[in-house]
């Protein structure tokens, strides 16, 4: 079962997403304009610290809904129907004992532990939080076992859904109800978004939550498996353990209002970026579908990791032009926000560059070095990230985060090496992303700090595309003829 994975399929995935995109773009200006009124600078500031504990809460289902779009393609492929369902049911048995559990703690916690003079968040925050990450996270579990069967369109109609209604919502209730209303509004979403998906389950008759089997031993392999792709694959990601630690130390370290502006200019970042999700499932889904046995062409892997570099790149350079002129209008109180504009972005693009090449290893098992690489990562992010210049300026914080996951890429790739047919080329798209994402930090730079005039700056989108096809001394036909070849 291959799955939407064609350019056709693309395309029309690519659409349905751009549309929730673009008018969740306008639904999501409005709440934005209502936040920074009714909320301001440090409630935004709170609201941000109180959604880690949603990524917090993740991590204890030790990425073991990771298997499911990782391990069914090849059984598809194989039609090892039963043990589909197998996998299916242990992974269920998993994740729903795993929210008993961690219900059962949080009871525990609200019920005998809070104290409300030592908490920056009422128990009221805290519930409607832990809630909001409950039904998250049973979303996951549901469209991991989508996501596995090919089916993309239905993922991306919900996306755009909340995309467009959920902003709507949230203004009307965080008028009445302030912060509280900000997080009810997650919430309702949240269960809104499972629930689709649960109807959706009932109405093909996939059985896709159903628990008709249990191996521990499998389980225990499983385990194993989920939490190396925990590790390889969270670490550096949005939402991802590295990115997580940031947001904390930024937390603990700097005022709600820093917070604030920095979540502020974050979540403008987070809207785009998902803009390219239907490029970037269907490739992994074609990877995970390939012969392991089989030696990857590199211009392949280059073509993919150009085309993922150039959209994300030349996008958030068009953001960053766009917010600086659209804050002085819009959110006078954040207009501090746009000075961390380069930096947030960079960030962005590094976690960006990591993706395709996390596929690639995930395909060949390749975990152990590239886990104990991430690990080392942590660790070292922690405890630099200690040191009094890291409490000064929270830029710092941003760049010794760049600079251990770009140290944390060329290790990767040169695991890589021998997945590939020519792995001494493996230093070319390394040193090809280096070079964009400085370029990308140098183009935003000099719009943040106004250096040229506005004609000038859409000019700079169009000098950026230019350069980086130019960095890939790749004919952008073949470019083209690669990836037709890969996805048809």
């Amino acid at each position: 079962m291959r799955g939407e994975t064609k350019p056709s399929d693309i395309l029309k995935n690519f659409s349905i997403l751009s549309l929730g995109i673009f008018f969740g773009k306008i639904s999501g200006l409005a709440l934005k304009v209502v936040v920074a009124r009714f909320l301001g600078v440090e409630i935004l500031g709170i609201y941000v610290l109180l959604n880690l504990i949603i990524p917090y809460y993740s991590y204890a289902f030790l990425g073991i809904s990771y298997i499911l779009p990782r391990e069914i393609p090849q059984m598809q492929v194989n039609k090892e129907f039963k043990k589909i369902d197998q996998t299916r049911s242990i992974i269920n048995t998993f994740f729903f004992g795993i929210s008993l559990l961690l219900t059962l703690f949080f009871t525990i916690y609200i019920l005998y532990f809070y104290e409300q003079d030592t908490s920056q968040f009422s128990r009221l925050n805290l519930i409607l939080v832990f809630l909001t990450a409950f039904f998250y996270q049973l979303t996951t579990l549901i469209t991991k076992h989508i996501k596995s069967l090919g089916i993309f369109s239905k993922l991306y109609i919900n996306e755009s859904f909340i995309k467009i209604f959920s902003p709507l919502i949230a203004i009307i209730l965080i008028i009445q109800f302030g912060l509280n209303g900000y997080l009810f509004s997650n919430l309702a979403f949240a269960i809104l978004n499972f629930g689709n998906f649960a109807y959706y389950n009932h109405l093909k008759k996939l059985s896709l939550l159903s628990i008709n089997y249990f191996s521990f031993q499998k389980l225990i392999q499983f385990i194993k498996l989920g939490f190396a792709m925990l590790i390889s694959q969270k670490t550096y990601s949005g939402q991802g353990i590295l990115y997580t630690l940031l947001f904390t130390y930024l937390g603990l370290n700097f005022s709600l209002e820093t917070i604030g502006q920095i979540g502020f200019l974050v979540s403008f970042c987070n809207v785009v970026i998902p803009l390219f999700k239907p490029y970037l499932v269907s490739t992994e889904r074609i990877i995970y579908s390939r012969n392991r046995s089989e030696k990857l062409s590199f211009k392949t892997f280059f073509d993919i990791s150009f085309i993922n570099a150039l959209l994300i790149g030349s996008t958030l350079l068009c953001l960053g032009i766009i917010l600086k002129y659209i804050i002085p209008l819009f959110f006078i109180e954040f207009h501090e926000a746009i000075f961390f504009f380069p930096a947030i972005a960079l960030m962005f693009f590094v976690i960006n560059s990591l993706i395709i090449i996390n596929y690639y290893l995930n395909r060949f098992n390749i975990y152990l070095k590239r886990n104990i690489a991430a690990i080392i990562s942590i660790i070292s992010f922690i405890g630099i990230s200690k040191l009094s210049i890291f409490t000064t300026d929270p830029i710092f914080l941003f760049l010794l985060f760049i600079f251990i996951a770009f140290l944390y890429k060329i290790i990767l790739h040169y695991l890589a090496k021998d997945i590939f047919k020519e792995n001494f080329t493996i230093l070319k798209i390394t040193i090809y992303e280096f070079l964009l994402g400085m370029l990308l930090w140098s183009f935003s730079l000099i719009v943040v700090e106004g250096l040229i005039t506005p004609i000038l700056e859409v000019g700079l989108i169009i000098l950026f595309i230019f350069i980086a096809t130019m960095l890939s001394f790749r004919n952008p036909k073949k470019i083209i003829h690669g990836l037709k070849e890969f996805f048809i």
